[in-house]
């Protein structure tokens, strides 16, 4: 047993290198989506130093990078925000063909990106992470890894989940859905060998998905359509015909934006892509950074304008028929939920073979599906309906106290800042519970993440710490914070609730007050080595930057 004195020297041990040196470290991220080549360019190309201690390796399931850019390749699939701002911050694309960039389109950039920095340098295809658990007397997650049948295990210091939320695909949850005797296709995992045309083709959902794919399955030859939705969503203009892109100066009138007569569509038209999706012109940059448009409040002038023009618009391209403009126009204010854009979408409803059910499915059958006031013969289900979005990963990820992110989640996902959670020490994720999702692009969201990270890492390996993680009083005051009208059923889980700069401006320098931190000795100032720094050993520098000058 060692004595006292013993005890006091190790705790009292300084290090003999320079202070602040980095202690190696190796870091796994899961996923080769726009998080994980975020996070990959930040460590060989912005801060290159870092790759002087550490060592990142990115595991990714799929054969290529893509994330859901990847598995999502339905008929229509497109970004729903405007492409200028759907780019990586450090390489923009100003060459997209349209508005409103198509999923291949996307897909190509990307994989023209990560060629171009050589992202793709750390990458382990093929290999899925099946198991996560935190070993806290070394301090590192150990990874079970299978590739492509071969299991081995690693073990890393920081984790970093780059998965998204939009990774996981799943079957509703309806009775009997795996009884239908007809064809069935999720929308994230589209069967494009089959051919859809002179079906009767049932959709479930009107998310993004719904929306883009059902004008173009209504175009297709002798088919037949029925929405089957819970109820409205806002069906916004073409941001790129509202803002006059491709027109010269725009026309400020939401309601002059022309729509599309679905009666004279083909399969072969490309009538959407120029009515909805128009190409830029030089003027078209000159208008994005117009205040004015960006002025934008819950119960504001322009918010109320906005609400009341889309509502006209809507109107005008149902025809104004009074049973559609009941179902599909929303009683709730415009914005309190994320806007779609929706090319042909309305259109299609006033053709004879779209038909348009908010009645809720009771069950699926061999043969269709039965609501709770009808019975719909289809020969294909169309599973339009989004992916797991409890942002517990699809393998156990074990934490401290042996808690699982599953049971931690169970209840409610809770995360400090949308980019860890307590009891899950070194582990950092992307697009966590109060993610800013609804705010316009993710990809700058996602730059200002991996600035987070990166602060944490330097902080990590150079100050000789073992862990860090949230402490769960201040992820529950950052939780009760965000409770509507102090209600418990009340608060905003799914998104940031307060604006992207609010959001940047919490997240731009880490706070390390909220974490619990543990060192790898008894000495948290073990770190201050030798007394000195290795900036001040050079020749070549400037000793007394310090001293300021009249």
């Amino acid at each position: 047993m060692p004595s006292v004195s013993e005890i006091r020297d190790e705790a009292l041990r300084l290090s003999k290198d320079y202070a602040y040196t980095p202690r190696k470290l190796r870091i796994a991220t899961i996923g080769a989506g726009f998080s994980g080549l975020t996070i990959a360019h930040k460590i060989q190309h912005q801060y290159p130093d870092l790759q002087n201690f550490v060592e990142h390796t990115i595991f990714e399931a799929l054969e290529d990078i893509g994330g859901t850019w990847r598995v999502n390749t339905y008929p229509g699939v497109q970004c729903d925000i405007p492409a200028h701002i759907y780019a990586f911050p450090f390489d923009p694309n100003p060459d997209w063909e349209k508005f409103y960039a198509d999923g291949d389109e996307i897909l190509e950039y990307m994989k023209r990106t990560c060629d171009k920095w050589n992202l793709g340098r750390d990458i382990c295809f093929k290999t899925r992470v099946t198991n996560a658990e935190w070993q806290q007397h070394e301090g590192e997650w150990k990874l079970t890894l299978d590739n492509n049948g071969q299991i081995r295990d690693e073990q890393f210091d920081i984790l970093i989940s780059a998965q998204g939320f939009l990774s996981r695909w799943k079957w509703p949850s309806i009775e009997g859905i795996h009884d239908f005797k007809g064809h069935k296709v999720h929308s994230a995992s589209w069967d494009h060998s089959y051919d859809y045309s002179g079906k009767r083709i049932g959709i479930i959902g009107n998310g993004s998905s719904g929306i883009q794919i059902l004008p173009q399955l209504a175009k297709l030859d002798g088919t037949t359509i029925t929405s089957f939705q819970r109820g409205p969503t806002w069906i916004t203009p073409s941001l790129g015909s509202t803002l006059g892109v491709g027109e010269g100066e725009p026309d400020p009138s939401v309601e002059d934006v022309e729509g599309v007569d679905m009666e004279e569509v083909d399969a072969d038209d490309d009538q959407l892509r120029n009515n909805f999706n128009p190409t830029y012109t030089k003027s078209d940059k000159r208008r994005f950074n117009d205040k004015e448009r960006h002025n934008y409040q819950k119960g504001g002038a322009s918010n109320e304008h906005a609400t009341k023009a889309t509502t006209a618009l809507m109107r005008e391209r149902l025809n104004n028929d009074p049973d559609l403009c009941e179902k599909l126009i929303p009683k709730w204010t415009l914005g309190c939920r994320r806007l779609t854009p929706g090319e042909g979408y309305l259109e299609s409803f006033l053709l004879p073979s779209v038909h348009l059910t908010q009645s809720p499915i009771i069950r699926i059958t061999e043969t269709g599906i039965q609501t709770k006031d009808e019975f719909v013969e289809v020969d294909v289900v169309v599973c339009a309906t989004g992916f797991d979005a409890s942002n517990v990963p699809h393998f156990p990820v074990i934490g401290r106290e042996r808690t699982t992110l599953a049971e931690k989640w169970a209840d409610e996902p809770e995360s400090y800042l949308s980019l860890a959670c307590p009891l899950f020490p070194n582990y950092f994720i992307f697009t966590g519970p109060n993610a800013t999702v609804g705010h316009g692009t993710l990809l700058t969201s996602m730059a200002w993440s991996a600035e987070w990270m990166v602060q944490w890492i330097r902080k990590i390996a150079t100050e000789n710490i073992k862990s860090i993680s949230p402490k769960q009083s201040a992820t529950d005051e950052f939780v009760r914070s965000w409770y509507k009208n102090h209600r418990v059923d009340g608060r905003v889980t799914a998104t940031w609730p307060g604006s992207a700069l609010l959001y940047k401006k919490m997240i731009d320098t880490i706070r390390p007050e909220d974490f619990e931190i543990e060192y790898r000795s008894g000495n948290r100032f073990e770190f201050m080595g030798n007394g000195f720094t290795e900036y001040e050993t050079r020749d070549d520098v400037d000793l007394a930057w310090y001293i300021e000058t009249a």
